[in-house]
């Protein structure tokens, strides 16, 4: 083993595990961005100097079997298959990275910090294959969360040891840092976007939780804002509907002319793990019921809800994150127990009794999944790893 190998090694297993909890959205971001700035500030650093000097540093360094580098291609297709998939199944993409989300059009963006030297800082990037993130905007923190939309990349930002305020930074999709803003006082957390709007949780005080929506105007960042008792997560469906989740109730977000309102609320206890993509329900959100993964569609509940829940898939456990597959099926994570794993189900298994995987990622605990424009989905694991993941037949 290198000097370097050693070094990073040791770097890694000094960092703490954290378990995430969907019941606290919270707390599971500031685990999840904490984790990294741990692993970045011992890790980072030396995997640094290898990109610089041209050096890959092998995964078997982390003390995973996956036997790649920092930035590697895959060494052949998948295969879909419900069994463990092999390494040249993971393409992995980066090391390090805080978050990591899907724009409308394009390729997906991080969140990461650079520890190279003096030139570094938390940064924003484009994920590319096989390359050094492109762009590689510098944004002031605390910044955590990319949320990409139509022409801008929000930041969202509220982890920092320092104590600072929550920021908001505006970023073109061609990678022009235009607007950066500070919230003294606000918790910013959840967040999604429609178009360029960029819907938050400010949740400093669950009781006195409120939704903010950003735009930019002329260069400025703009608020106008509604309160939202006891919110937690806030999402949107492909059409554009924005609902807010609280502890036992979705509440729509409408567009009041002169700024935002509430409008439509409907019972779920359920937790909103995704947005339907794939054009079959463009109303609906995908949920998790207790027991399976449903395509929701929020506003049916007023008439129930076997109307409001149109495809099911039963799972062997909690799911964490789901995305749309544009054929049709669905990627899941199982973030935590026995059946800890990424798991491909194709269409034709909705509904089944025992549905079935055609393929897997057994014992990846995803932090978050996203859509890749490439195919299949990126995946943020515990050890704030980047893969491409695309299982194709």
């Amino acid at each position: 083993m290198s000097d370097i190998e050693q070094l990073l090694r040791e770097s890694l297993h000094s960092a703490p595990t954290p378990t995430p909890k969907l019941s606290d959205p919270v707390t599971t971001i500031e685990r999840r961005t904490l984790r990294a700035r741990a692993l970045v500030a011992g890790a980072a650093a030396v995997i640094a100097i290898g990109v610089a000097a041209g050096i890959i540093v092998p995964l078997s360094a982390l003390g995973h079997s996956r036997a790649s580098g920092v930035v590697v291609s895959p060494a052949q297709s998948p295969t879909p298959r419900p069994s463990p998939t092999s390494a040249a199944d993971e393409q992995l993409i980066w090391m390090g990275a805080n978050w990591v989300a899907t724009a409308p059009t394009g390729l997906p963006w991080m969140v990461y910090v650079d520890s190279s030297g003096p030139n570094g800082g938390t940064r924003l990037a484009q994920l590319v294959t096989n390359k050094m993130p492109r762009y590689r905007v510098r944004v002031q923190t605390p910044a955590d969360m990319p949320v990409p939309g139509r022409n801008i990349v929000w930041v969202v930002g509220f982890v920092d040891g320092s104590g600072a305020h929550s920021r908001v930074s505006a970023v073109t999709t061609s990678g022009r840092l235009v607007a950066t803003q500070a919230y003294p006082g606000k918790l910013l957390t959840y967040s999604t976007v429609v178009g360029d709007d960029l819907y938050m949780i400010d949740g400093g005080n669950a009781a006195g939780a409120r939704i903010d929506r950003l735009r930019l105007v002329n260069g400025r960042i703009t608020m106008t804002s509604v309160a939202a008792p006891m919110a937690e997560t806030v999402w949107s469906t492909k059409n554009g509907e924005v609902w807010a989740q609280t502890t036992s109730k979705l509440v729509e977000i409408t567009d009041s002319g002169s700024g935002i309102a509430l409008g439509t609320s409907v019972s779920w206890r359920g937790d909103i793990v995704g947005t339907v993509t794939d054009e079959s329900a463009p109303d609906a959100l995908w949920a998790w019921d207790g027991s399976r993964l449903v395509q929701l569609s929020p506003a049916l509940l007023t008439q129930g809800v076997s109307v409001a829940e149109g495809a099911r898939l039963a799972l062997p456990g909690r799911a964490g994150a789901a995305v749309s597959s544009p054929d049709g099926g669905v990627f899941v994570s199982i973030p935590d127990g026995a059946r800890t794993g990424v798991y491909y189900y194709p269409r034709d298994q909705f509904g089944a009794g025992q549905p079935r995987p055609s393929a897997t990622l057994d014992g990846v605990q995803a932090v978050m999944i996203c859509a890749d424009p490439r195919g299949g989905v990126d995946v943020l694991d515990n050890d704030a790893i980047v893969q491409e993941w695309n299982p194709r037949p």
